[in-house]
């Protein structure tokens, strides 16, 4: 259990009264030996030794780990998951490949060692170092190297993590993975503002309003935020909206007209500056005509027939739908976010010069 307070010696008596009624209400009690007090780095000295004697409990500066995950209150570096190479590692020394097949290597690499990490970047986007260091033993241990003794990499990692279809192995790149599962956050953000988690960050990182924006990348913010706002870009791309009111739906920066993305990409000249960051429902006429003359002019002829196609907006039918562009179904999957960026990067590696 984690309590927050405000760094006021008032707040003792309530820490006081809130584990008094969890202690009467669960019939536990609470373990000074295991319980500490954690301080930002604004409290003085003498605020931390008043709570100190007045709760009883160790003062730290490092609150550990919960489920394996270090809460963190610095900049994330390699040393801060290190952990998370050691387990790899630990599972790898116990192993000798060269009693496996490959086929045994291969299987043993992405149902166990794929899945160690899997946990910690879920919050997280790892140290690029972190995850070369987690996928060359790995690479080692599918080409048959142990005890020092190193193989011969037969193919570039990049087609052994391709998928099948392609000559690939299927195996996840790290890296990929990472993006998608923070990925998957970010889609929470945008298509369940009212969950209590959701509500938190857009309150903390003051973004209640926006229902998608642009970036949120934030000069100081947490390392959950950090790493959200470097995937931000995959699921903004990802999304597409089906017109309700139009309240919600911005009708130059959001994508709503069918396989064309926002609209300020494809115009022909430049938007006012009053005008980008109008709704859809700005566009369309009381009568439920799209009132023409304030956008056809700045869009090629092929966009306003694509936009005739689209109802306009109508508060009968109901709030702005968000869905996603990368599925059949239109839900937001983990597994269709990391083919995508898997996709992108064999499509930004094509070139004519390796075949030279």
């Amino acid at each position: 259990m984690v309590l927050f307070v405000e760094a006021e010696v008032s707040q003792i008596l309530v820490i006081k009264q809130c584990l008094q009624l969890f202690c009467d209400c669960s019939g536990q009690k609470v373990s000074a030996s295991k319980t500490q007090i954690f301080f930002s780095t604004n409290v003085p000295d003498s605020v931390r030794e008043q709570f100190h004697s007045g709760l009883g409990y160790t003062i730290t500066d490092d609150l550990g780990t919960y489920l394996g995950v270090p809460l963190i209150h610095r900049r994330v570096t390699r040393q801060t998951y290190v952990g998370v190479l050691e387990r790899v590692s630990r599972r790898l020394s116990s192993w000798q490949s060269h009693l496996l097949s490959f086929a045994g290597r291969v299987t043993l690499k992405q149902s166990v060692l794929a899945s160690l990490p899997l946990y910690t970047m879920q919050t997280v986007l790892l140290p690029v170092s972190l995850v070369q260091d987690l996928e060359r033993p790995c690479r080692g241990f599918i080409w048959g190297s142990s005890g020092g003794v190193r193989r011969v990499h037969l193919t570039p990692w990049r087609l052994v993590c391709s998928p099948k279809a392609q000559g690939g192995l299927g195996l996840h790149c790290l890296s990929f993975l990472n993006q998608a599962m923070l990925a998957k956050l970010c889609w929470g953000v945008v298509a369940s503002p009212s969950a209590l988690w959701v509500q938190v960050l857009r309150a903390k990182y003051l973004c209640q309003r926006e229902a998608v924006l642009l970036t949120i990348l934030m000069s100081s913010c947490s390392a959950l935020w950090r790493g959200m706002s470097c995937v931000w870009h995959v699921v903004f791309n990802g999304l597409q909206w089906a017109i309700g009111d139009g309240k919600v739906v911005q009708f130059w920066e959001d994508a709503w007209v069918d396989d064309v993305g926002p609209l300020r990409l494809v115009a022909l000249g430049p938007i006012p500056e009053q005008d980008v960051s109008l709704p859809v429902a700005a566009y369309a006429l009381p009568l439920g005509f799209w009132d023409w003359s304030k956008f056809q002019h700045l869009l090629p002829a092929s966009i306003c027939f694509k936009i005739a196609r689209v109802p306009c907006p109508s508060v009968a039918v109901g709030a702005d739908m968000v869905y996603w562009r990368h599925t059949a179904s239109d839900q937001f999957t983990t597994s269709s976010t990391y083919f995508s960026a898997v996709e992108a990067d064999a499509a930004s590696g094509d070139s004519i010069w390796p075949m030279i």
